[in-house]
């Protein structure tokens, strides 16, 4: 496994039950591309202990699999947390959203917790 992969793990592990982050807020913690982070999610094996269902796209859609089609067993585990879609599918990132992991983690993790200054 790459460090980058592991690195997108280890953050997505941080994510608590009933939330959801980004493709896109991962990878800003990472380092890494937002696409990086969803080839990351579909290496996993099918019983990995990484919350793969806790990532979603920035609109706060399931993203389609390579079938064209959103992950039904995804929206069934985040149902099962509490997390309420909208009628068109729609998960409310004002209302579900993780704020991201706490700076101890990121430090133990090599990973910058502060943001870069221009």
């Amino acid at each position: 496994m790459s460090s980058t992969y592991h690195r997108i793990y280890s953050v997505v592990d941080q994510i608590p039950a009933g939330q959801v982050t980004t493709y896109g807020q991962v990878g800003h913690v990472v380092g890494c591309p937002a696409r990086q982070v969803g080839y990351a999610m579909a290496a996993l094996e099918s019983d990995s202990s990484v919350p793969w269902h806790r990532v979603i796209n920035r609109r706060g859609l399931i993203s389609a699999r390579r079938d064209g089609l959103p992950d039904e067993r995804q929206r069934r585990l985040l149902q099962a947390e509490g997390i309420v879609f909208s009628v068109s599918g729609v998960i409310d990132l004002t209302c579900y959203s993780w704020r991201g992991p706490d700076w101890l983690f990121l430090s133990a993790e090599g990973m910058n917790p502060l943001p870069e200054i221009c």
